[in-house]
């Protein structure tokens, strides 16, 4: 007799992002991995343009309802379910977005991770409030259901149980996002309008991330669907979604994504259902043979053999975009892609070709855990414990265990052969259909997964594995393993969102390029650029630079970002948009008038 069917939602993970146009003005984030283009023309805006009337659009994140199907030998994915689906009774969703920043804890790097065997005594933000419900921006939950729904919104509503900061900040923020479904009854989730709000008295921003007084709309929470079929309602797993910052080069990805970091933390600590035959078909065939090769602490494959596609190509893509965002690497690994001879992908791409270029690239690489050589440099970006202050050795951003272990198998002639040509430097593999998988990965992929110094749109305590039902599924009713949380305190809403900076914008506007040692190191550069070429005149022949956040009055080969928070605050939006032009090149769009 076959087992029920399972009901699963994808993205496991969504990312929506703040922006300040009108919430009708939304596009739906990418589905299919390594998509540069977005949106749903059946609903919403399509990308590029990511600005209307010079506004930022906000970045949505849609979501939808697998059923998967025991087949005997385990589990399949069978049909996405939707409101077309002649079975289906009800389809509806309920989301829980909040931020908790302001009543949570002060950022101090790794201070409150389990990595961390003596912790320094935890401080508050705040903390001359006691009453943390002051503190707390939450709506409380809101549902939706039906095709092309009215929006919902998470909108200040008068209910006693919810929290809005006491005294309210100037402006005002009464709204975190809404929600939508589409015209098959998929959930769309649209984040806040990025508003950053002082209370009166308070004092001006001068941290990176601890700003007492002050407040802004990130938020994150679950995602849950309630599913009746004509045979009776069924059990879906649930998913969660994060709200950050606009993604300003929306064309290129982290050299560690979320993805990735989260496949490594599945690979290395969350269990893989033996019964589902998603771990043995497709891309996540791959996680049970890495799992075994690296149980026990194991570093190195032995029995794996890695997919250029799937595990070589995404380090090696991300690399070659940096050049386009971070001054240091801007004459680096131009000859990788396709402005290169084809004979130099012939030899990253194929196993028979010899392996000195591969050994070089890979000598390169930091390995994981380590402080590294001078020599090996790769990736050039600050770490989780950016200035050594608790010695941990994080001091510097390193690719995954998992990663890593992928390249020294490539290095030595190990690999399985690309099944496509130099453009996937710059396109990544192409995904004709979106999958349940495909749709985590094209989330996540898009996200960064370090340093986290805090973070972009989500911190150190996401990688835990303890927190996983599955790979990349948060387990309902995890607890935190926050070491300044009370013992069981569990994962609700605004639970990652609040150790993001606050306000987000003084972060961002920080984690620039840093020099250490007389090299330079950068953040985000794919979600924050350091730089950006102003067309593609100069990006082709790797000219005129400038800096990516700078006032029109900075030198424009300088690092004249905005001179301080206020004016950042009022000029975000004018930024423009890193996107992949004709000729793998990247060049700044949208761009505003700034001061």
């Amino acid at each position: 007799m076959a087992n029920p069917n399972l009901y699963r939602i994808h993205p496991a993970i969504g990312i929506a992002r703040l922006g300040d146009a009108a919430a009708d003005q939304f596009f739906i984030g990418p589905e299919r991995p390594s998509q540069s283009g977005a949106g749903d023309a059946s609903i919403g805006t399509m990308a590029p343009p990511y600005k209307t009337g010079g506004r930022i659009k906000r970045q949505a994140a849609r979501f939808r309802v697998y059923e998967y199907v025991d087949k005997g030998k385990g589990y399949e994915v069978s049909r996405e379910i939707t409101l077309d689906e002649k079975d289906v009774v009800e389809l509806s969703w309920t989301v829980h977005l909040a931020n908790r920043k302001a009543s949570f804890f002060t950022f101090d790097g790794l201070a409150g991770s389990p990595l961390l065997k003596k912790q320094p005594a935890p401080q508050r933000r705040n903390k001359a409030v006691l009453d943390k419900t002051r503190l707390e921006l939450d709506p409380l939950p809101r549902s939706i259901k039906g095709r092309k729904a009215a929006k919902v919104e998470f909108r200040k509503a008068g209910n006693k149980s919810e929290r809005w900061p006491v005294p309210a900040p100037v402006p005002n923020i009464e709204y975190l996002g809404e929600l939508r479904t589409d015209d098959k009854g998929r959930l769309i989730v649209i984040g806040g309008e990025g508003l950053i709000g002082q209370q009166p008295g308070a004092p001006p921003i001068t941290d990176y991330a601890n700003n007492d007084g002050w407040f802004d709309d990130a938020s994150d929470g679950p995602v849950t669907a309630r599913l009746k079929l004509k045979t009776g309602e069924v059990k879906v797993l649930g998913a969660w979604v994060l709200v950050g910052p606009p993604d300003f080069a929306p064309d290129t990805v982290p050299q560690v994504s979320l993805y990735h970091l989260l496949l490594d933390t599945a690979v290395r600590g969350v269990p893989i259902p033996k019964d589902q035959l998603v771990y043995q078909t497709g891309e996540l065939a791959r996680l049970p043979a890495m799992a075994k090769d690296l149980a026990g602490g194991g570093t190195s494959f032995s029995s794996y053999k890695p997919d250029f596609d799937q595990d070589i190509l995404p380090v090696l893509r991300a690399a070659v975009q940096s050049t386009f965002l971070f001054r240091s690497a801007r004459f680096a690994h131009g000859t990788l892609g396709s402005q290169g001879p084809s004979s130099m992908w012939d030899l990253l791409s194929d196993p028979a070709q010899p392996n000195s270029v591969r050994q070089a690239l890979f000598a390169r690489l930091r390995k994981p855990n380590t402080g590294g050589t001078p020599l090996e440099d790769m990736p050039r970006l600050l770490g989780d414990d950016a200035y050594d202050k608790f010695k941990t050795g994080l001091k510097r951003l390193f690719v995954t265990v998992t990663q890593y272990a992928a390249m020294e198998q490539w290095a030595k002639g190990n690999f399985t052969k690309t099944r496509g040509g130099a453009d996937f430097l710059y396109g990544g593999a192409p995904y004709a259909a979106i999958t349940p998988t495909g749709l985590d990965r094209a989330a996540m992929e898009n996200i960064s997964g370090g340093g986290f110094f805090p973070g972009i749109e989500v911190g150190w305590q996401i990688r835990d594995a303890r927190l996983y039902i599955e790979p990349f599924r948060l387990r309902p009713g995890s607890s935190s393993f926050h070491q300044f949380d009370k013992p069981g305190t569990p994962i609700i809403a605004g639970h990652f969102s609040r150790q993001m900076a606050l306000p987000w914008i003084a972060d961002f506007r920080q984690c620039k390029m840093e020099l250490d040692a007389g090299k330079e190191w950068g953040w985000w550069p794919a979600n924050r650029p350091d730089v950006a070429y102003p067309d593609a005149t100069e990006a082709r022949k790797r000219g005129t630079i400038n800096a990516w956040a700078r006032s029109n009055s900075a030198p424009p080969t300088g690092w004249g970002d905005m001179p301080d928070d206020p004016k950042m605050i009022a000029n975000w939006t004018r930024f423009g948009f890193v996107v992949r032009q004709p000729g793998d090149i990247y060049v700044e769009t949208e761009r505003g008038a700034l001061p």
